[in-house]
């Protein structure tokens, strides 16, 4: 908004600048011989070098008719464009009394092949502010200090809008700009052009240009634009159009991916579903806000605030969302992964590989700043019973960390902080987030096994890792998993879906009837090194059998290697059946059963006993602070009792 500000400023400035001039030299000489001195004139008050290549001519009278062709303004030395504005031709008529009095008017004006560049370079310096030793190039802070234009016409312009520290680098046709102040004849302006590669149409409309230099009364705009698939709308008044203040506004913007157009102004965003939100415009000083948030995000609703703060090092985006109803697969774009909805995939390494290579995105995080805070009462996510979700997100000079992070999932939730620093060359991610008292059963509503599945999990995350995406995050990161599951059952149902011979080789006894098998506590501890996942516990303890096993796990080459043994305890705690291996690739594993004795021997469960510190060891990981007795205690004190007594004959 501002950057439209200056453009209609300057332009208004440098035609009565110009014309000023013109109509005084036009009393005693010949224009078309004097355009050097009037360019060096005209250099001098801007502050930039300024030519006038083609013919000039002055017609005398009240008012002044100016010609003028072939008019050139050099840009800052810094840019990659030598000229900052280019006009073909220029007609225009000057009132002189009020130009005695210090008043500029002019009753038409026409500009035919303008060609404007306003940029910004790597530094933030803008290139259109202009004045030399002799003029001082201050923006108006009234409506009456504006330029009286009655009548404005452009024919065949263009407009280029170009800022390196935000990747923009607009490029626009400004096909008409018409407008009168008498009659109540509207300011209208269309374009088209490129944003990015993309397709860019924009239409706007003004009250007349009289009402908005001498009405006191709210100047009414409406604006609306397209890129790409992104259409924006903005209608409303301002009480000073000048200083942009007394704004009542209302904004929507509808596309079908955020990803489209925000990263293009220095915002980090994910791949959303198709979208649509709508909300008053505001602005007290440097900050622009947009309050009665109202919107939708694929099968999200969204509510709340959002503020822009420009007055700082970098723009800095707060605000306050709420959401009624929020669906989870709306926001897998946070792991690099498109929603669901788009029908888009991720880019991964290879075929065949599964976790997310979508680059992050540095430039991004270190162009602005965020401190936004979300609450959803109700998490929409298949499969997954979610109850509601809120935290806190900040993104401070590159470094984004979410916390406090919480998730109520199925009576319990999920707690911690998530941290994503891009402040150094290669990014880096930390996580730390804690599991307590989650609900098996509830995973199973509006299925047959609804009642026939429970037990509580518990479990804790801890992850560091450098990487350019997700998978090479995961691919060479360190940390530390583990949970545990007590007091459960498993239906039936479930174990007779899987090769009976591979539970009867575990030491499942199978009795045939629709009965859940009851399990006294399932435990998982692995550690990460380099990408490297390996088990320092995997145990399974039911009524009848303790079930061990060991795993590694490449996250870089997407490969899983597990061999799981079972003991039955009426025969031998310690005793050794035959395993169970899973191995493969990720998107295909494959479960095999080897009955051979080279095989059988793989030492898993006769090492059980050694499980005993690790195991203690990964429930004070999970529960630092816990004295509850829960079965996967009592399951330590069985282990160091059977180690006590060693194998039996």
């Amino acid at each position: 908004m501002g950057v439209l500000k200056w453009i209609g400023i300057g332009l208004a400035g440098l035609i009565g600048l110009g014309a000023a001039g013109l109509g005084i030299m036009a009393l005693t000489f010949d224009a078309n011989d004097w355009r050097g001195f009037v360019a060096s004139r005209l250099s001098s008050a801007l502050g930039r070098q300024v030519s006038i290549d083609g013919a000039l001519s002055i017609g005398w009278g009240d008012p002044l008719r100016i010609h003028a062709e072939g008019v050139h303004i050099a840009n800052e030395r810094w840019s990659d464009d030598p000229t900052f504005f280019d006009l073909r031709v220029l007609d225009a008529l000057l009132r002189l009394r009020p130009l005695l009095q210090g008043r500029i008017e002019l009753p038409e004006v026409r500009l035919a092949g303008p060609d404007v560049i306003i940029e910004r370079n790597a530094q933030g310096e803008p290139n259109w502010l202009l004045g030399g030793a002799t003029t001082k190039a201050v923006a108006p802070e009234e409506r009456s200090e504006l330029p009286l234009v009655e009548s404005l016409a452009i024919e065949q312009g263009r407009l280029r809008l170009r800022d390196p520290a935000r990747d923009m680098d607009v490029v626009t046709d400004l096909q008409t700009l018409t407008g009168g102040g008498g009659g109540g004849r509207e300011l209208t302006l269309a374009g088209q052009g490129a944003l990015n590669g993309k397709p860019l149409r924009l239409e706007a409309r003004g009250g007349p240009l009289g009402a908005l230099i001498e009405s006191r009364e709210p100047y009414p705009v409406r604006l609306q634009t397209q890129v790409g698939g992104t259409q924006a709308q903005i209608e409303g008044t301002m009480l000073e159009p000048v200083q942009l203040k007394g704004i009542d506004l209302k904004a929507m913007v509808a596309g079908p991916d955020l990803a489209e157009v925000l990263p293009l102004f220095g915002f980090p965003v994910p791949q959303t579903p198709e979208y649509r939100v709508a909300g008053q415009v505001g602005k007290k000083e440097a900050v622009w806000s947009l309050r009665n948030l109202e919107g939708r995000m694929g099968g999200s609703d969204l509510g709340g605030w959002l503020a822009l703060d420009l007055g700082g090092e970098r723009p800095v985006l707060r605000g306050d969302i709420q959401s009624n109803r929020l669906a989870a697969t709306d926001f897998t774009g946070l792991i690099g992964a498109p929603p669901p909805q788009t029908g888009r995939s991720y880019p991964t390494e290879a075929p065949g590989r599964v976790l997310p290579d979508t680059p992050i995105d540095l430039a991004a995080l270190r162009t602005n700043d965020l401190d936004l805070s979300f609450v959803a009462k109700d998490v929409d996510m298949p499969y997954v019973p979610l109850a509601g979700a809120q935290g806190h997100v900040r993104l401070q000079a590159g470094e984004l960390v979410a916390q406090p992070l919480k998730v109520a999932l199925a009576g319990g939730g999920v707690s911690g902080m998530v941290m994503l620093s891009g402040r150094q060359p290669v990014p880096a991610v930390r996580v730390d987030l804690a599991m307590r008292g989650i609900q098996i059963g509830p995973f199973f509503q509006g299925t047959p096994l609804a009642d026939e599945m429970a037990g509580t999990l518990s479990g804790r995350v801890q992850l560091a890792g450098q990487g350019k995406s997700t998978a090479q995050i995961l691919g060479n990161g360190d940390g530390r998993a583990a949970v545990e599951v007590h007091g459960g059952r498993v239906s039936s149902l479930v174990v007779s879906a899987l090769q009976t011979d591979i539970l009867e080789t575990l030491g499942i006894a199978l009795s045939g009837e629709d009965v859940p098998i009851p399990f006294n506590c399932i435990v998982a501890d692995v550690s990460l090194k380099n990408g490297l996942l390996t088990s320092n516990t995997l145990v399974a303890d039911t009524q009848d059998t303790t079930i061990a096993g060991r795993a590694t796990v490449n996250l870089d080459k997407e490969l899983l290697d597990m061999v799981i043994e079972g003991n039955p305890k009426e025969v031998n705690l310690l005793g050794t059946q035959v395993p169970v291996f899973v191995r493969g690739p990720f998107r295909s594993p494959e479960i095999a059963v080897d009955p051979s004795e080279a095989a059988a021997r793989t030492g898993v469960a006769a090492a059980l006993s050694t499980l005993l510190t690790p195991l203690a060891g990964m429930l004070a990981f999970i529960q630092p602070a816990s004295g509850e007795e829960t079965p996967c205690n009592r399951l330590v004190t069985n282990i160091r009792d059977a180690a006590r007594k060693g194998p039996r004959g």
